[in-house]
């Protein structure tokens, strides 16, 4: 009973250093979403990225939304998100996301490449802070 009562808070430790550890690597330095080549160096880490959102566009399938900043220019970083279309989160993250065009936000995600394109999948509001 005491070797799992250690197991579990030597768990416990290791996930809240581990969390704390991303959280102050995206906190270090944000960066703007137009600035492609230090993103790119960037792939597969924890970023926090700025910038002015230009536009929100729909897949052709209409299962995702997709969020440019800085006037939609290729190859700039988009945000992803995939709502569940069975229920009304689909109209909320549509009338949400529309209410961001023209603000200046702030968003903390893991970088990724996708057909050449830079992306962050937004799984959570909280990954989005208005600035």
């Amino acid at each position: 009973m005491k070797k799992n009562y250690l197991l579990f808070n030597l768990f416990l430790l290791f996930y809240f250093f581990s969390s704390f550890a991303i959280f102050a690597e995206s906190q270090e330095e944000i960066i703007p979403a137009s600035a492609t080549s230090q993103l790119r160096e960037l792939i597969g880490r924890v970023v926090t990225v700025e910038g002015v959102v230009s536009r929100i566009g729909v897949s052709r399938d209409g299962s995702a939304f997709f969020v440019n900043f800085d006037g939609n220019r290729r190859g700039v970083l988009e945000l992803i998100r995939f709502p569940d279309l069975e229920t009304n989160e689909y109209t909320e993250d549509r009338v949400r996301l529309e209410g961001l065009v023209g603000k200046r936000i702030q968003v903390v995600g893991t970088l990724r490449e996708y057909e050449g394109k830079l992306q962050i999948e937004i799984k959570s509001w909280a990954q989005i802070k208005e600035q």
